[in-house]
């Protein structure tokens, strides 16, 4: 079993979801991934260590925390993030990208 708190310091040994695609970047540099698709291509591959043996930073951490607060909030990651830190802190050119976005907003 993997902790959220493993989660959060990289020591759950998820393998990197980017290696599952590393191959076929030029293929799928523009295409969107939904993030359950990344979770699956992680999935594809072992694990890096036993949970809470080691340590290695994790893309797939992120996205794993992601859907959680998606779980739990039943919103978006990026609506929780827009609203709770981005809004009430006034950063007013800090943004969630939309889904597939690949260019930066503004100057």
């Amino acid at each position: 079993m993997i902790t959220v708190r493993q989660l959060l310091h990289h020591t759950s040994g998820m393998p990197e979801h980017g290696r599952a695609i590393a191959g076929t970047f030029f293929e799928s540099r523009h295409r969107y991934f939904e993030p359950r698709e990344l979770v699956d291509l992680a999935l594809t591959q072992k694990p890096l260590f036993a949970a809470g043996k080691g340590w290695s930073y994790s893309n797939t951490g992120y996205v794993l925390l992601g859907l959680m607060v998606q779980k739990v909030t039943g919103r978006a990651i990026g609506v929780e993030i827009t609203d709770r830190i981005i809004t009430p802190l006034g950063l007013r050119d800090t943004y969630w990208p939309g889904a597939g976005e690949q260019k930066i907003r503004g100057a």
